[in-house]
């Protein structure tokens, strides 16, 4: 914007960009630039001495040693300096020059008022044999000279009592006469005493130095970043000083509002606008070479930050299509507009509509919107509608869909969930795990709700006797608690059995799922193995999967066997496992051939990036996402690395070499094939050959003929996956989500995320590591959090369950703890998601007071009022009847809980406090204690088995126990 030159009286602290020591061999060093340095206070400040034209003018009282700072254009190791004093001057330099890198300092004593002086360099020379045989440097000095005109007058006496109680500052140092860190009437004294005397050769000349002119600047975000161009005739960009102020000072406190980086000819200024404040002001930004200013004003507007809402779109429900795409939203902060962004890719058939959605209900039809020049939509809410389309958008109601020719009712779409986000990234503090404990039974109940299954009365006693690390470096040590495999009970049942019941079907991997979560002693690795399927989703609800029972039970084996191994690993495994390669179309992908060149399925390329691994969005440590310059969200990768990692999943097909397996004939045996329980291998004939765009740039050549094996890029191309910065905080987020709690801070999340990255010994992607870091960090742990806001979890059904059962001791008919489907009761078994976006998504959020606060809750997206009924009657069946749980198989033994109940005056008390133990880790309310008591107490006296099914049943429905915390 205009310029505005002040002739006024500055001074400046000289700002040097020092390099490391250049050597350049046979080349002669040059005199770049000189100051005269004093203290003031203990702050350094310089004032430049020019090389040419008039000398520079020191206005500082002498001290006693006073020093002249020379720099060169490359380091040097020698030379000399000498002082001739002007006409009745006097002075002479003390000692050897100090010389450090392409510095030399030269210390002067005995210096007089009102002279000019002569510093006369000699033999400066370089380790590469360079030499300056000679350089001048000229200062003058007169005491009190604070305007530098070279004549002490009443303007200097005026301009010195007018910053008297300032703090000294590179504006200003030149009136710290004195040079005790305070402009004081000291300083105004001795001006006054010298006002008359002039130096030789007279009135000094100087021109102003420049600033750049700076546009108008906007900011949503409270935080504007300018580049400055500052510059002086005169002197080395490096001294000139700057400092901006504004009109506004509520808007732009001027204390904590500008900050200036950079050095030279190009300085950074950076403005954050007071918290929550919002509005203009009129920003000055100031330069000066130390007598004369330069500045330059502009127009800063700080509108309300915008709250960002983001969207994954996956294919709407029943619709074939491999597109994809992402949306981000941005609520202005007013809340009477929005800025949507929207990617896709893959599409079948032309866009007809991109839709904005609260329900059924269209809100805008982005395609009706002329784009803006970034290709975003610019959405202006009409003024009858503008609370309510904000209200429903910061509720998490809206969704975006894109409709095509083909699917009028929406090809891809997805909800659009509030998102937090950052330019930049700081990192926590850090905070040690937890190294001792638990403190009481409860903590250790609530550790091994997190932990396993759910806890029982000898469990909860081991943790308390032997502390959280031990218990779990026990369940790490295969030696000491190994495997349980589902496939090996599912063998044994099909050849011990003539039962048709126990024929190879799907519904043997869920009962022996439900049967190694109630009674298997490697708790944990049970709980991470079921927590990565939920992540590396197969389902029996596709009849290709359905059918393939040793196929589905060597995954979930593989993932128990990897639970604790390396994430790299785990990655491999998951990809050439042939019941994933059958459920997301790797298994048999060829290369594109001719006639038709179809191109290759892209199916698991897709989700290998979007949900196992990466995300759609670049992240931060702490799992935060990484904005863009407008705020934006930034794309992990699109369509033409999805298409490269397609390519590398080519050829790849299941091992029919045979392997030894007794041969099952029983009766009711089908289907059975080993090609599923081996990992898938490459044909190299049907690999493809073409350029393969990865992760971060990172490329694959295309090759005439099949140069690098099939296997040495999927490891290649894996590597890529592995090392990319997203993996760390993405897997943390799921699996914390998945154990602990559903909105982990991400002070939390970097924290686990840092165990991914290390594990303490420089090995990457370490699970028991990323393991213990999540279930032994201070946000689990510590009982405090318990008490937040928003923390903690809805449990998922199947969870509520395992505890419900495993804290009584079931018994089992056949000694297998047999419980079939209950994709009708809980909406969920396992190895049952309906999509591979598993049984809920992460980042879902149920309407209403949740979403008000931000908070995700994921396993709220299966509850419903019906699922709510049908969960509860569930309990109550396997409670009460006396068949005992789906299956008749599983049954409850509440010997232990009947004699509680017996025991004379305090039995009912002492039974809820043993239940509010087992099944909600010593958190349930007093209250609702109460009222339990009241109610077991009006049945039955001597009918103690009713007295405890009430009481669980009672405790286990309640809302208090289905939220962990």
């Amino acid at each position: 914007m205009a310029h505005r030159r002040l002739i006024t009286v500055l001074a400046t602290v000289s700002l040097f960009a020092f390099c490391g020591p250049v050597v350049f061999a046979g080349v002669n060093p040059v005199l770049s630039s000189a100051v005269s340095r004093r203290a003031h206070g203990g702050a350094l400040y310089d004032i430049p001495l020019p090389l040419t034209g008039s000398s520079g003018i020191e206005c500082r009282k002498a001290n006693g040693t006073d020093t002249i700072v020379l720099f060169f254009d490359q380091s040097i190791n020698g030379g000399t300096a000498a002082a001739t004093p002007g006409a009745a001057g006097t002075g002479s330099v003390s000692g050897s020059p100090g010389i450090s890198g392409n510095v030399m300092t030269v210390n002067l004593i005995g210096l007089s008022d009102a002279q000019e002086l002569t510093l006369t360099l000699a033999n400066i020379t370089t380790a590469g044999g360079g030499n300056l045989p000679s350089a001048v440097v000229k200062v003058r000095f007169i005491e009190g000279d604070s305007n530098g005109n070279g004549l002490v007058s009443a303007g200097d006496t005026g301009l010195i009592k007018s910053q008297v109680g300032q703090p000294v500052s590179g504006f200003n140092f030149r009136s710290d006469i004195n040079q005790n860190g305070s402009i004081t009437a000291a300083d105004v004294n001795i001006a006054k005493l010298k006002v008359g005397k002039a130096v030789p050769p007279g009135s000094a000349t100087n021109f102003p130095p420049s600033v750049s002119d700076i546009a108008d600047q906007v900011t949503s975000t409270g935080t504007a970043t300018v580049a400055i161009a500052v510059g002086d005739p005169d002197m080395d960009a490096n001294s000139v000083a700057i400092k901006a102020s504004s009109d506004n000072p509520i808007l732009l406190p001027q204390s904590t509002s500008y900050g200036f980086s950079g050095s030279g000819a190009t300085r950074v200024l950076t403005i954050t606008a007071a918290l929550n404040q919002v509005g203009t002001a009129n920003v000055t930004v100031t330069v000066g070479d130390g007598i004369l200013t330069t500045s330059d004003n502009f127009v800063l507007t700080v509108n309300a930050t915008p709250t960002l809402f983001i969207a994954s779109l996956y294919p709407s429900s029943g619709v074939q299509t491999q597109g994809w795409g992402g949306a981000a939203l941005k609520l202005d902060g007013d809340e009477t507009a929005a800025t949507v962004n929207v990617d896709w890719s893959n599409l079948n058939s032309a866009i007809s509509t991109i839709e904005v959605r609260n329900g059924g209900t269209t809100l805008i039809n982005l395609k009706s919107l002329t784009p803006q020049p970034d290709g975003s939509y610019r959405w202006i809410f009409p003024a009858q509608s503008a609370a309510s389309t904000a209200s429903a958008i910061k509720n998490n109601q809206t969704s975006l869909v894109i409709t095509t020719a083909g699917n009028a009712g929406g090809e891809i779409q997805g909800p659009l969930n509030f998102a937090t986000g950052s330019q930049t990234f700081a990192p926590p503090l850090p905070l040690a795990q937890v190294t001792s404990g638990p403190n009481n039974a409860q903590e250790a109940a609530r550790f091994l709700r997190q932990a396993t299954f759910g806890p029982y009365t000898e469990a909860i006693a081991d943790v308390q006797k032997v502390g959280y690390p031990t218990w779990l470096d026990a369940q790490f040590d295969p030696s000491q608690t190994p495997p349980t495999l589902i496939w090996p009970i599912i063998y044994e049942r099909c050849t011990n059995s003539s039962a048709s019941g126990d024929a190879l079907a799907t519904d043997r991997v869920v009962e022996s799922w439900w049967r190694n979560s109630i009674v298997a002693p490697d708790q944990l690795r049970q709980r991470v193995a079921s927590a990565y399927a939920e992540i590396f989703v197969v389902s029996g609800v596709d009849d290709s999967i359905s059918v393939q029972t040793p196929g589905l039970a060597a995954y979930h084996d593989m993932l128990i066997n990897e639970a604790f191994g390396n994430f790299r690993t785990l990655l491999k495994d998951v990809t050439l496992t042939p019941i994933m390669g059958q459920y997301l179309n790797m298994r048999g992908n060829l290369k594109p051939s001719s006639p038709s060149y179809q191109a290759p399925n892209e199916n698991y390329a897709r989700e290998v990036l979007q949900l196992f691994s990466v995300g759609l969005n670049l992240l931060n440590p702490d799992g935060t996402l990484v904005l863009d310059a407008q705020g934006n969200p930034i794309p992990t990768y699109d369509q033409s690395i999805i298409q490269g990692f397609a390519h590398i999943f080519t050829g790849w097909n299941t091992n029919s070499t045979p392997i030894v397996v007794p041969t099952l004939t029983i009766t009711g045996v089908v289907n059975f094939s080993d090609f599923y329980t081996k990992p898938m291998v490459a044909n190299a004939n049907n690999h493809s050959t073409n350029s393969k765009l990865l992760l971060s740039g990172v490329v694959i050549p295309a090759t005439t003929v099949q140069t690098t094996s099939p296997t040495a890029e999927l490891d290649k191309a894996l590597d890529n996956i592995f090392n990319h910065p997203n993996v760390g905080p993405f897997i943390a987020r799921l699996l914390i989500q998945r154990l602990v709690c559903s909105n982990p801070s991400p002070a939390y999340i970097y924290r686990v995320s840092q165990a991914f990255s290390n594990d303490g010994t420089g090995v990457r992607g370490n699970m028991k590591a990323v393991v213990k870091a999540i279930l032994l960090d201070q946000e689990a742990r510590d009982s405090s959090w318990v008490n937040n806001p928003g923390y903690g979890h809805l449990r998922e059904p199947m969870l509520r369950i395992t505890n419900l059962l495993r804290a009584f001791h079931p018994t089992s008919t056949t000694g297998y703890h047999k419980i079939s489907r209950t994709d009708t009761e809980l909406q969920q078994s396992p190895y049952r998601a309906p999509t591979v976006f598993n049984f809920f998504e992460p980042g879902y959020a149920p309407p209403g007071v949740l979403t008000d606060n931000g908070i995700v809750g994921p396993e709220f997206q299966i509850t419903s009022e019906t699922t709510v009924i049908t969960a509860i009657n569930f309990i109550y069946s396997g409670i009460n009847t006396s068949s005992g749980w789906k299956g008749a198989d599983v049954k409850n033994n509440f010997a232990t809980e009947q004699a509680i109940a017996a025991r004379p005056t305090t039995g009912s008390s002492d039974l809820l406090d043993h239940l509010n133990l087992l099944l909600m880790s010593g958190q349930m309310p007093q209250l609702m204690k109460d009222r339990i008591v009241a109610y077991i107490n009006t049945l039955s006296a001597g009918d103690y088995s009713a007295r405890v099914k009430s009481a669980i049943y009672l405790v286990a429905t309640s809302p208090q126990c289905a939220a962990e915390r």
